[in-house]
């Protein structure tokens, strides 16, 4: 028996390659074909998981969106409100990935913020809500 365990998006599961690779044949057949219906279908199959995704955490209509990577989403969260994060404390969880630390520290001065991280409790897995709101309470 063989495994593979990474703690963000990658999850590995029985027959995951063949899923992919069924799934990346149809988007070649789709891009590759010779008309112009490449982007409309990209972009309904895009809304459909967006859709899909609202649907399953019962978010209201036309609020997700989504981003190639969440480092990417963060600076754009981030860059705008730039101006509202002058002067406050950015809380940031030990356990997230590390090219969110690397980019809030990178931020941090430039913005004017300071980055504080949020510890793991002795014996926990994972910083918790509870974490957060003790390390924002604290001034």
């Amino acid at each position: 028996m063989s495994g593979y365990f990474l703690y963000h998006s990658i999850g590995q599961y029985p027959g995951k390659a063949v899923q992919m690779t069924d799934a990346l044949g149809r988007f070649a057949q789709v891009w590759g074909a010779e008309d112009d219906a490449q982007w409309p279908r990209m972009l309904g199959a895009r809304q459909e998981f967006l859709d899909l995704w609202r649907a399953l955490i019962d978010a209201p209509e036309g609020t997700l969106t989504s981003a190639d990577n969440v480092t990417a989403a963060l600076y754009s969260v981030i860059g705008g409100l730039a101006s509202r994060l002058r002067g406050t404390r950015v809380l940031i969880a030990a356990d997230c990935f590390p090219s969110l630390h690397f980019l809030l520290a990178g931020l941090a001065d430039r913005i004017g913020f300071t980055l504080e991280t949020v510890p793991l409790r002795d014996g926990a897995h994972w910083v918790t809500d509870d974490d957060f709101i003790d390390a924002w309470g604290r001034m």
